[in-house]
């Protein structure tokens, strides 16, 4: 039986960072000159503030689909808002509208919680953003990326 549900991140934490890694090898290739490397107690800090959320599609235990979520006020309309971070169904459940029906529990705890627009992000590698438009999203902007060959560039915030 699949279960959907909003988890604490220090519970979820070991099988989403399976599932990142999946992610990051499917959808993130442009970026792969760069390490795989989640700083996970700034992940930690960041939900303990109640900006980061992470919510699960589960099939008896199995951690099967992610979303996990960014949500604060914007900084030019002090509006609250809902940002996706990563999105992530496993190959062997996909069409299975598991992704539609995590994705539909996300949208009703983001409108508890107060948010007022979600903005999502769809590879030009992923399908999901013909999903993404049958579910009422509009494409609002395109991204582009540019990768510097310079020496390593990583911060450590404090």
């Amino acid at each position: 039986m699949i279960t959907y549900q909003k988890e604490e991140l220090d519970y979820i934490w070991d099988d989403l960072i399976i599932n990142a890694k999946l992610h990051w090898e499917e959808t993130e290739g442009y970026r792969h000159n760069q390490p795989f490397n989640p700083d996970k107690e700034r992940f930690l800090h960041y939900a303990k503030l109640g900006f980061y959320h992470a919510y699960s599609a589960r099939d008896d235990g199995e951690l099967i689909a992610n979303v996990t979520m960014y949500v604060s006020p914007s900084m030019h309309t002090q509006v609250l808002i809902a940002t996706e971070d990563t999105m992530f169904v496993k190959p062997e459940y996909r069409g299975k509208r598991v992704y539609y029906k995590l994705f539909r529990f996300v949208e009703e705890e983001m409108q508890k919680m107060g948010a007022k627009e979600i903005l999502l992000t769809s590879k030009v590698s992923n399908p999901a953003g013909g999903l993404l438009e049958r579910m009422g999203y509009t494409l609002v902007a395109n991204e582009y990326s540019k990768s510097f060959k310079s020496a390593d560039s990583t911060i450590t915030l404090n």
